[in-house]
């Protein structure tokens, strides 16, 4: 790391060589952030975000990487490869028109957006004031620190902020490094400055991503994935102990069962059936298979009833008796059970009732030698059904036993919508 003297040598030095247009190039800022406070606009938008694309491009090759600047390597590459991201990110949001800046509504926050710009605009009078020679005086669009904390202040205003990489390099170099290095280190006081941005920000932005950022990213025609793995992790962890060892060496066994077995059964559906098949057969040896059955049964149920929700678009489409039906019969043809024989006996407005003659899970179970997990999965179709609209929709086999797990030729399903 640089001692104090050569780092302020460097700074004065580059100071020198800018003599006087550090100070023309933030006067174009001054003049950007100004025209914007009158009134924002697009094309205001996109004018600010050229200064950022050049000015952190400029500080990237013309501050760092500049061979007269002194900065000893792999500092000076390390520091000047985030402002070519920071100077590529900007131009990637112009380009693209990501993040549309604009002003706070409330004059609360109208008044707080100019002040923090006239104190960042300010840096240079900071610096005096803290003793720092003419040549040595940062200013904002010639130097990293002060150009950063403009940025935040036109990020934290932005409605919409959908550059996030743009804001984490921001956050890397206004967070960390003035209370660890800059302050304590050189003494550049100034940066207290953008560090308070930096937090600012770092909650604003946080706020957003967590509540407003946050956006539904199925629909009817693309459906939910719920991931298996993370969610049996989480109810085996309640069962056994040294639940991740256990899973980990379950699923690594999963890609030899399906090669195995996918010239019979579709991907899909092996890998769901054949990580309940290989969690039952590595329970069974420790616990038994009374045990081993139970702790299986509570952690597919859940995985089915996320999986079957999102199957019967839950979330994606309004919970009817009509949609029920509909995206029942659209699993059938596109799910993981697509080869199962149906045969729907009679739909109604008041009454669905079809047969499965040819059952995935029996065949695949059986041809593992633990038919008794079949029973899991009719017990998954109870409880999706009648789950769906508890109130309205009520769901039976017309009586008990009427399962080809029971020894039936064919798996009754009557869905039956209640007068209410």
């Amino acid at each position: 790391m640089l001692i104090a003297t050569e780092w302020w040598k460097i700074i004065c030095d580059y100071g020198a060589f800018m003599w006087p247009w550090q100070f023309a190039i933030m006067g174009v800022g001054v003049i950007l952030t100004g025209l914007f406070i009158i009134g924002p606009s697009k094309i205001k938008s996109v004018l600010i975000k050229g200064y950022f694309f050049l000015t952190n491009g400029w500080i990237a090759f013309g501050f760092f990487l500049n061979p007269q600047r002194g900065f000893p390597s792999p500092l000076k590459e390390s520091q000047a490869a985030l402002f070519i991201l920071i100077a590529l990110l900007w131009l990637y949001d112009l380009l693209g028109k990501r993040t549309q800046f604009s002003l706070p509504k409330k004059k609360k926050g109208l008044f707080l957006f100019a002040l923090a710009s006239l104190i960042v605009y300010l840096y240079p009078l900071w610096g005096l004031l803290l003793g720092h020679k003419p040549v040595g005086l940062i200013v904002p669009g010639a130097y990293p620190c002060p150009t950063t904390a403009l940025s935040l202040i036109f990020i934290i205003s932005a409605r919409e902020k959908r550059n996030p990489l743009l804001y984490l390099f921001l956050l890397i170099w206004a967070i960390p490094f003035p209370p660890t290095v800059q302050i304590p280190q050189y003494g550049v006081w100034e940066d207290v400055i953008m560090f308070v941005l930096g937090v600012a920000a770092l909650f604003k932005l946080g706020n957003y991503y967590l509540y407003k950022g946050i956006s539904l990213k199925t629909n009817k025609d693309k459906i939910a994935s719920p991931n298996a793995v993370i969610m049996a992790l989480a109810v085996l962890k309640g069962y056994i102990s040294f639940p991740g060892p256990f899973l980990f060496s379950t699923v690594i066994g999963l890609p030899k069962l399906i090669v195995k077995n996918k010239k019979d059964y579709p991907v899909d559906f092996l890998k769901s059936s054949g990580l309940t098949t290989l969690l039952y057969k590595g329970l069974i040896p420790s616990l038994g298979k009374e045990k081993a059955f139970e702790v299986v049964r509570a952690v597919i149920i859940p995985i089915g009833l996320a999986t079957q929700q999102a199957n019967f678009r839950n979330v994606e489409e309004p919970r009817t008796f009509e949609n029920l039906v509909k995206y029942q019969q659209r699993t059938n043809r596109e799910g993981p059970t697509r080869l199962n024989t149906i045969e729907i006996e009679e739909q109604s407005e008041r009454e669905y009732r079809f047969k499965v003659s040819r059952c995935l899970f029996l065949e695949f179970f059986n041809s593992q030698g633990v038919p008794e997990l079949t029973k899991l999965m009719c017990t998954v179709d109870n409880a999706i059904f009648n789950i769906y609209r508890p109130e309205e929709i009520f769901f039976h086999r017309d009586g008990v036993g009427n399962r080809m797990a029971d020894g039936c030729a064919a798996c009754q399903f009557v869905v039956e919508k209640l007068d209410v």
